[in-house]
């Protein structure tokens, strides 16, 4: 049975500050598709795989320059979790180093 873990991941990646109506309807065929009522009738497996599926959804990220990047979730929960360096570094949206960006160097972030 899926643990208390997945379940606690799968009620954020659907009800969170990033989830939209696509999560909570992504969650509903899923359950749908595997004839179940609810999460806690799902295997590990079948939670693993429904995790996947709401980590892939491409979601919108505003660099500190303004620029928007569409990015997988999951770098976009990378990225709020360790900041703007890792965003710059791994999905700058026209492909500069933080160095040599203006808008990177003159932000006031906190460390």
């Amino acid at each position: 049975m899926i643990t208390r873990k997945q379940l606690e991941y799968i009620h954020d990646l659907s009800t969170g500050d990033d989830a939209n109506e696509w999560d909570v309807a992504s969650v509903k065929r899923h359950l749908a598709e595997l004839g179940k009522e609810s999460l806690e009738q799902l295997s590990k497996k079948e939670a693993s795989q429904l995790t996947e599926k709401l980590l892939a959804r491409v979601s919108r990220y505003e660099h500190v320059c303004g620029r928007i990047s569409e990015i997988p979730r999951s770098g976009t929960r990378r990225y709020y979790v360790f900041g703007e360096l890792e965003a710059c570094l791994h999905s700058c949206p026209i492909g500069l180093d933080p160095n040599s960006c203006k808008k990177y160097r003159n932000c006031d972030m906190e460390p």
